[in-house]
């Protein structure tokens, strides 16, 4: 079949499967926009827990970094020895805790003031709250305190519900594991809603000092992730605990409301997906993820939802859709004229090249393919009228390039003769050779070096002298091996295994072993 009979052929099955594909794609492209939209934004809402759980890891970092300076360390030092001298300690505590707690939440003590006021106190709140609140203008930490090791109130930014707070969960786990992360919770203390974090606290020597315990405010943890994860106007976040409860919206919303019955709860029943549901008189589009939490933190298995309207969302594809349909009719008409005029401008180069090759194969090497085409066929007669050229050249060469082949072949037998001889000269000489590289592994040894440590030459290559010598052994001959990789020749005496059991002593000598810019690459050892 001639070239230009194909290259219409193919084009017209090209043209025939871009029309089917057209209508393919006007079928059940619709679809495909869906998924392909609702798998995006379950990988923004994975990237958006992500960073929700990349949030919360770096409050922790923060807090265990804060958890080693050393003025800490002291004030909590010093708090507990003055806790150990008290004869009645838990009497005092006690008695404290007691008094504490019945004390109305309104209503501050001396002794809670004396805590909130000291400069400890005030250092936390301008390190924790008053800082972020002006760096995000919002309260990132919305309560901290810190205990001691008897778990009392040592500092706080505002007043806890409790005095002891040993007895806490979050405080036990902090002692004994280092940190605590809870789920949402509402603190009545700070009669706010957030995420409790407590961080163990031990001095240089890893004793027990104290826990400190901070509350992180979700609305402005959330609110800071959200503003990078809105793609379109009607992008709405929501997140859930993996109960149902609702912890943030977007829009106005009943904090810790339950929605585990709804039929939008329901179908979010795996790790992650996506569904259309209709919200009102519009589909919405919704793609959800469970958290899986960031790095050591485990997530607080959290369920976040990323809405949009979907029309919004497949507009731009739709209308790109219906621009490659119009494209492509527009390129098909054309392509069918630029075929065409392609066909012709490469048989007939095609046909000159057929004929040269003839006048080749029929030994008439002085033949030329006359082509100035500056495309492909041009570059093809240039490469066949060289190849004429060349196979002159090569004809009248052939005898001296066999010539050349078989004295390679002699060089070669002689090189290989030559280090099978040094082979066996090094093998009967009845000293231990060996040859190692800048890295102090060996590139070779004689026979009587491998059996003076009970090996083989093909185990004892390529390992590093401190498998074959010993820790023992190699620490004696390490500063020799320094000296002579620096570049200088040495000489000491050491003990070696021998092969009947024991040891005996040898006298060594190290020379480096230098490439042809003088720079040391090995050492031979005798």
């Amino acid at each position: 079949m001639r070239i230009s009979t194909k290259l219409f052929s193919g084009f017209t099955v090209v043209v025939s499967l871009m029309a089917v594909l057209s209508y393919y794609s006007l079928v059940i492209s619709q679809g495909y926009l869906r998924d392909g939209a609702g798998k995006d934004f379950v990988f923004l809402a994975e990237e958006t827990l992500t960073r929700i759980n990349n949030a919360i890891y770096r409050r922790i970092e923060e807090l265990q970094l804060h958890a080693k300076h050393l003025m800490l360390h002291n004030i909590l030092s010093t708090s507990n020895e003055k806790f150990e001298k008290l004869a009645d300690r838990e009497d005092f505590i006690n008695k404290r805790d007691v008094e504490w707690r019945s004390t109305p939440m309104q209503d501050v003590t001396p002794f809670m003031s004396e805590l909130i006021d000291n400069a400890f106190s005030k250092d936390l709140r301008n390190d924790f709250i008053f800082f972020y609140k002006k760096k995000y203008g919002h309260k990132l930490y919305v309560e901290i305190f810190v205990t001691n090791k008897y778990g009392v109130n040592v500092a706080m930014s505002g007043r806890t519900g409790d005095y002891r707070q040993s007895d806490e969960i979050w405080w036990q786990m902090a002692k004994e594991q280092g940190y605590y992360i809870g789920d949402v919770e509402y603190d009545k203390s700070a009669r706010k809603y957030g995420i409790p974090i407590a961080i163990g606290i031990s001095d240089q020597k890893d004793r027990f000092l104290g826990v400190m315990k901070v509350l992180v405010g979700i609305d402005g943890l959330i609110r800071e992730v959200e503003m990078t994860s809105k793609k379109h106007e009607t992008t709405r976040i929501m997140v859930m605990t993996k109960e149902g409860r609702v912890i943030y919206k977007s829009k106005a919303f009943i904090f810790m409301e339950d929605l585990s019955g709804t039929k939008l709860f329901k179908k979010m029943n795996s790790q992650d997906g996506f569904f259309i549901s209709s919200a009102g008189n519009r589909e919405r589009l919704y793609s959800y993820s469970r958290s899986k939490g960031y790095r050591e933190f485990e997530g607080l298995n959290w369920l976040l939802i990323i809405s949009h309207d979907v029309q919004e969302v497949l507009r731009t594809s739709i209308a790109l859709r219906h621009k490659i349909i119009y494209i492509s009719l527009i390129l098909i008409i054309a392509g069918c004229l630029i075929i065409y005029l392609m066909s012709r401008s490469i048989t007939i180069p095609i046909k000159k090249l057929i004929l040269g090759a003839q006048r080749l194969g029929e030994g008439n090497l002085e033949h030329h393919v006359d082509i100035k085409a500056k495309d492909e066929t041009g570059e093809l007669a240039a490469a066949f009228n060289r190849m004429g050229n060349d196979l002159k050249i090569v004809t009248a060469s052939r005898n001296e390039l066999n010539r050349e082949i078989s004295e390679r072949e002699r060089a070669v037998a002689k090189l290989l003769a030559s280090e099978a001889q040094l082979q066996l000269v090094a093998d009967h000489a009845p000293v231990l050779i060996a040859q190692c590289d800048s890295k102090m592994r060996y590139k070779f040894v004689n026979r009587r070096y491998a059996e003076a440590f009970r090996s083989t030459r093909i185990d004892i290559v390529g390992k590093h002298i401190r498998e074959v010598l010993g820790e023992k052994t190699y620490a004696k001959a390490f500063p020799h091996m320094e000296k002579v990789l620096a570049g200088n020749t040495t000489e000491y005496d050491i003990d070696l295994p021998v092969t009947s059991g024991g040891t005996r002593t040898v006298n060594v000598t190290y020379a480096p072993e230098r490439d042809t810019s003088g720079q040391v690459v090995g050492f031979i050892a005798a």
